[in-house]
Formats: structure tokens, C-alpha cells, sequence
């Protein structure tokens, strides 16, 4: 009994339980353990593991034929842009030649302004469509892997589980090639909707150009108009001022009847002078506009 005193009444109590001699239950309920409850934490775990798992894209046949549908509309799609592009190629020399001999208005300029900003909204349109058929083709092409792994990996290997992984395989790989075919059509589109914009940034340039010098022409035929008229508008006054001077030296005498017809004629002269002055201003403002 001595020997036994050195041993504390927890060692004692894990001796007996390493022995066998206290009850499984006696013992589970003095360390704490429960079976429910560990059996209960590892189906928690399990749970979290499976909603972290990422979702396996289920395929139907609905998808594979809407695909089906996209490609040929793309197919159509791309014929008509190729036509066009290849149409402004052929007619390009002809129709900058045409430009040159034609007025170029307000209303031209705007539409090839619109027609740059039209065709750069369908290239970024059709970029969104590159990137949304390339992420579900990484989507798919995780499913399959995924898929794969559930057949080498089933227990189950009844016949209507791994045919029903199998349909779902067969449905994936169908519309993931249908995805590599549509993402070579989108592509093709792409490199013709680019070679549309230079096409028209090139042709909106062209314009530019011709309206800028026609618009140059307008003010320098303002211009030439304006001193034409000055000249004209000149020559008129002297000969107008000539006149009026001649009637004032021809006044004699200092009685109120003259000086009221001296004052009328001086106050003519002014006024012709004035008029000359404003059209020369009017001349010296369009020469610094057209410099």
C-alpha cells in the first residue's frame, strides 16, 4: 500500500482504464468523448467540403443546339462582314477620287465620325463574346476532368450511374467542341471588324482633310469677295467725297442757309469715311482668319 501512495487518483484512474478494468461508457464520460459527437463534426466537415467543391456545369441538349444556332448565325454574319470589307477595298480609290470633287458638308463629316464609333462598339462587343465563350470552355473542360474522376473513383458501379456520368460526359465534350468552333468564327469576326475601323478611320481622315480645305477655299473666296467689294466700295466714295467737296468749295457767303447745307455735306463726307473703315476692318478680321 505504500507503493501505491505515490501514484495520484488520476494516474491511478488511466492505469485501470489502459487495464480494461473501468467501463468503456464510465471512461467516455470521464475524458469528455463522444462518439455521436465526433460522428456528427465529421459529417459538418464533410458538408463545408462539398458546398467549397465548385459546381460541376450541367450540359443539355438545349445548349449544344442553341450553339448549334450561334455558329451558323456567326457564319452568316461573317459572309456579309467579308463581302463588305472586301466591297470598300475594291471601291476605296474610286470614291477618295470622287471626294475630291465633292462638297463635303456638316452632315458627311459626322457620318464617318459615326461610322468609326459604330464599328470600335461592335469590336468590343464581340471581345466580351471572345472572353464569355472562353471561360465556359475552361468550365468544361473542368467538368469532364471532374466527371472522369467520379467514374475511376465510383463504388457504385451499377450500369445507370456511370451511363448517366457517361451521357453527361458525351453532352460536355459535344459542347465544348461546338465552343472551340464558335470561338474560331468570333475570332475571325474580330480580326475583320479591325481591318473594317482602320478602313474607316482611314476614309474619315480623307474626309477630314477635303472638308478642311474646302472650308479654307470658302474663306479665301470670302476674302477675294470682300476686297472686290472694298475696291468697288472705294471708288464710289471717292468719287462720292469728290462731289461733296466740290459743293463745299462752291458755297459763298456765311448766312444760316449755308452753314446748314456746309454742316449737311461735311457730315455726308463723314459717313462715306466711315463706311470704308468699317468694310476695311471687316477685311483685316477674314485675312487673320484664313492665316
Amino acid at each position: 500500500m505504500k507503493r501505491l501512495s505515490r501514484f495520484t487518483v488520476p494516474s491511478l484512474f488511466y492505469i485501470f482504464l489502459f487495464m480494461g478494468v473501468v467501463p468503456q461508457t464510465v471512461a467516455n464520460a470521464a475524458t469528455g468523448y463522444s462518439p455521436t459527437k465526433q460522428t456528427s463534426t465529421m459529417a459538418r466537415q464533410q458538408e463545408t467540403q462539398a458546398e467549397d467543391a465548385p459546381a460541376i456545369p450541367s450540359v443539355n441538349t438545349d445548349q449544344v443546339t442553341a450553339r448549334r444556332r450561334d455558329i451558323q448565325t456567326e457564319k452568316n454574319a461573317l459572309e456579309k462582314l467579308q463581302s463588305e470589307v472586301k466591297a470598300t477595298k475594291n471601291k476605296r480609290d474610286q470614291k477618295l477620287a470622287e471626294l475630291q470633287n465633292t462638297t463635303i458638308t456638316e452632315t458627311m463629316l459626322e457620318q464617318a465620325r459615326l461610322a468609326v464609333e459604330s464599328t470600335r462598339v461592335n469590336i468590343q462587343s464581340i471581345l466580351l463574346d471572345i472572353n464569355h465563350v472562353q471561360q465556359q470552355v475552361e468550365n468544361l473542360q473542368a467538368a469532364l476532368v471532374d466527371l472522369q474522376h467520379q467514374i475511376d473513383s465510383t463504388t457504385d458501379k451499377q450500369d445507370e450511374h456511370i451511363a448517366a456520368l457517361q451521357s453527361r460526359i458525351l453532352l460536355t465534350r459535344s459542347l465544348l467542341t461546338l465552343d472551340h468552333t464558335y470561338a474560331g468564327l468570333l475570332s475571325t469576326h474580330l480580326g475583320l471588324l479591325r481591318e473594317k475601323a482602320d478602313l474607316a478611320a482611314s476614309w474619315l481622315q480623307s474626309v477630314q482633310a477635303v472638308y478642311t480645305k474646302q472650308q479654307h477655299l470658302r474663306h479665301q473666296e470670302s476674302l477675294e469677295d470682300m476686297k472686290r467689294r472694298l475696291l468697288k466700295e472705294e471708288k464710289k466714295a471717292q468719287a462720292q467725297a469728290l462731289q461733296i467737296q466740290q459743293k463745299l468749295a462752291a458755297l459763298k457767303g456765311n448766312t444760316s442757309a449755308t452753314a446748314a447745307r456746309r454742316d449737311f455735306l461735311q457730315k455726308q463726307l463723314e459717313s462715306l469715311n466711315e463706311s470704308l473703315n468699317i468694310l476695311k476692318t471687316k477685311v483685316t478680321i477674314q485675312a487673320m482668319k484664313n492665316t
